[in-house]
């Protein structure tokens, strides 16, 4: 009886895509999927990782990529295996995140029949990946030319702009152990021997409209700066370089860049306490125009500027997805580093008298609240959540990597946080904005970098991706995880639900779901260096042991319930009480009348 080609099958197929560039093939156990991981398991150029669970898999993959801007590999067995994956498909999606995905199927005679571990693979992801169906092996010729040539195909199309994941579907049937099949092995290695294919890289032609080119010189304008994957980033000299020549400020988000690269030595004015006085004078202090880079600000409130600024024009810079929350953004496809670059060479050498009075006035609002927010935390007694931020941002080690978690951590950083004396890269997972995978997410980077690395989340956040601390067990970088533990997803406290009609803190708990569990319990099942602290200089010490443990360590942070809300309150009432009047307006030559009817 011949020998199955299943073994040189996917021989072929993963020696093809290690030429095509993949280094990273994350895998989670399991039988139908054996061929494929002997073959990639005996690539040597490739890096595998073994992940027990499909979602923190997926999630530690997306990490990687967000570091390496390449993709990294996941596979799996067949059935429900691959379904775990689907969160993590729709962040890269949202995100344009590169992604591969092999999912081991059950051969075409046992679909739909019960057989076990089966399910209907085909587009199991729907329109959020792109779909190929490699089939049974086939020792044809062309067939295995096919598969040499859907390796380079689905590793080039995952890294076009806008590119959605790519999904492999490749069936097996039994005996699923590797086999000895000399002709066949001597044909794919013949093939393997070949020159890899050439492909163009794909790119964003960067198209920039005349009206832009005009308003660099006459406009009030704002340059946002978003959350940026680390891997796209590299920009923000020449964001700066672009702020300091048109005077345009730059409002920092809670998860940009700017936020955390030390201090810059140019005259750019950055806007990082933007939440706290933007809303106050949205309507004196409309801009003309304004550019955004990286993705939709955090802050809800300076969302809501957006929207009330009908008059305004919203420039876009995007990935090649589209990206416009308020429904009428002009999209500007292209790379950030190029759009910046052309825009530089029709930028005035230096700002206009206005450009300047408005940088003015938006700067002195900045400093208002900094001084506001750091009045109130010098003055609470509490230690609450912003405390406990600041105090990591400014204890973050020179040239580390920080990934923060959704819900309160991210905007918790944004509003209570300045910009750090240490150059920091920044992570977030704000493609869907969800809690999933925050800790494997953060893994994965953390591998992939190299990098001491620094994860702040929530508790509820915490729970719900503990798995990914399977994921951070092998890391010999630092990596610490903070909890902030206030019992529960306080940050629907500070949503309108809370207002409902009807609303009792019992019907309240079905969105918070406060808990008394002791987390740090969690850590010492998986091994990691853990401690539990709730004041500050109990954090610092304890921070200063993490970032010196070579491995993964746990930090819960003890703090109030509902600390995050009264501190909030708190800076937002000093802050009531020093609006700007039209006398500091005409002052500054920027009369509020002049704002509305002007441009």
């Amino acid at each position: 009886m011949e020998a199955s080609p299943l073994a040189e099958w996917a021989r072929l197929l993963f020696g093809s895509l290690a030429q095509a560039g993949l280094r990273d093939v994350v895998i989670s156990p399991g039988s139908r999927s054996t061929p494929w991981v002997w073959a990639a398991l005996n690539t040597p150029e490739l890096r595998c990782h073994s992940i027990l669970d499909e979602r923190s898999a997926a999630f530690f993959a997306l990490g990687q990529a967000r570091i390496t801007g390449r993709p990294s590999l996941l596979l799996c067995t067949s059935g429900t295996a691959a379904a775990h994956y689907f969160p993590a498909i729709i962040e890269a999606r949202l995100t344009s995140t590169p992604l591969l995905l092999l999912t081991a199927d059950r051969p075409f005679e046992l679909q739909a029949a019960k057989a076990p571990q089966t399910i209907d693979q085909v587009k199991l992801f729907g329109d959020n990946a792109e779909y190929f169906e490699l089939g049974m092996p086939d020792p044809h010729p062309e067939a295995l030319k096919f598969a040499r040539r859907l390796a380079f195909q689905a590793l080039t199309r995952s890294t076009e702009p806008g590119a959605r994941p790519i999904h492999i579907n490749a069936r097996a049937r039994k005996p699923l152990e590797p086999q000895s099949s000399p002709i066949l092995a001597g044909q794919v290695s013949a093939i393997l021997a070949k020159t890899p294919p050439e492909h163009a890289p794909s790119h964003l032609e960067c198209k920039i409209p005349d009206s832009l080119l005009r308003h660099l010189h006459t406009a009030r304008g704002l340059l946002f700066s978003g959350p940026e994957n680390p891997a796209a980033a590299g920009y923000s000299e020449l964001l700066l370089s672009l702020a300091e020549r048109t005077g345009w400020p730059i409002v920092v988000d809670a998860a940009s860049p700017l936020r955390f690269r030390g201090n810059h030595p140019g005259n750019a004015t950055l806007l990082e306490w933007a939440e706290w006085f933007l809303p106050q004078l949205a309507e004196e202090m409309r801009p003309e125009v304004i550019v955004q880079f990286g993705s939709p600000l955090v802050s809800s409130a300076v969302q809501q500027c957006l929207g009330a600024w009908e008059d305004s024009i919203i420039y876009a810079v995007t990935d090649g997805a589209w990206c416009d929350p308020q429904n009428g953004s002009i999209q500007l496809p292209s790379r950030p580093a190029e759009l910046l670059k052309a825009l530089l060479s029709h930028a005035p050498e230096a700002p206009s008298p206005e450009a300047q009075g408005y940088a003015r006035l938006l700067k002195e609002a900045n400093q208002r609240a900094a001084r506001a927010v750091n009045g109130v935390l010098k003055e609470e007694g509490d230690f609450s959540e912003a405390h406990a931020v600041a105090s990591i941002a400014r204890l973050l080690p020179q040239g580390s990597l920080l990934a923060l978690g959704n819900s309160l951590p991210i905007r918790d950083f944004g509003s209570f946080v300045a910009r750090t004396h240490a150059q920091v890269a920044v992570l977030s997972q704000r493609g869907a904005n969800g809690i999933d995978g925050l800790i494997s997410g953060a893994a994965g980077a953390a591998e992939a970098s190299g990098k001491p690395t620094t994860l702040v989340l929530g508790d509820l956040s915490f729970v719900h991706d503990l798995g990914g601390l399977w994921c951070c067990q092998a890391l010999a970088t630092p990596f610490v995880v903070v909890v902030l533990d206030n019992a529960g997803g306080r940050i629907f406290e500070q949503l309108p639900i809370q207002r409902s009609m009807g609303m009792t803190p019992e019907k309240l708990q079905s969105w918070v779901l406060s808990h008394e569990l002791r987390l740090e319990k969690a850590g010492e099942i998986f091994g990691l260096h853990t401690e539990r602290v709730s004041e500050a200089a109990a954090l610092e010490a304890a921070l200063g042991r993490a970032h010196a443990h070579a491995g993964p360590s746990l930090i819960v942070v003890a703090v109030a319930p509902s600390g995050a809300q009264r501190t909030s309150r708190r800076v937002a009432e000093r802050l009531s009480a020093e609006r700007l009047n039209s006398e500091q307006l005409n002052a500054a030559g920027l009369s509020a009348e002049r704002f509305r009817n002007d441009g």
